[in-house]
């Protein structure tokens, strides 16, 4: 089986973090979508199916966690990010 979608070294993508789905409540428009994060870049994406099959990938911006540890679920869901600095932040949907 291929790959749905790569990430290149040469564009700073070196240590990537797999993630989770978001099947929480609190963020409808949320739901469905799997997040993932580099490491060593610090960047942060999302990606989900369409209904076609084609994968839909979008690059997250603004302020967000550096060093990215793990993407993981709570009991209800809700997406945590934990760095290597061992903070926990709250996966939010922005405005």
């Amino acid at each position: 089986m291929f790959p749905q979608h790569t990430r290149l070294h040469s564009d700073g993508w070196e240590s990537i973090t797999g993630g989770q789905v978001y099947r929480g409540t609190c963020y409808p428009d949320l739901d469905g979508w799997y997040f993932f994060a580099d490491y060593a870049k610090s960047a942060y994406a999302r990606a989900r199916l369409r209904a076609d099959d084609s994968l839909e990938v979008v690059d997250l911006d603004g302020a967000l966690p550096g060093n990215p540890a793990s993407i993981h679920a709570d009991a209800r869901g809700e997406l945590y990010v934990t760095t290597t600095a061992g903070t926990i932040f709250h996966v939010e949907a922005g405005p």
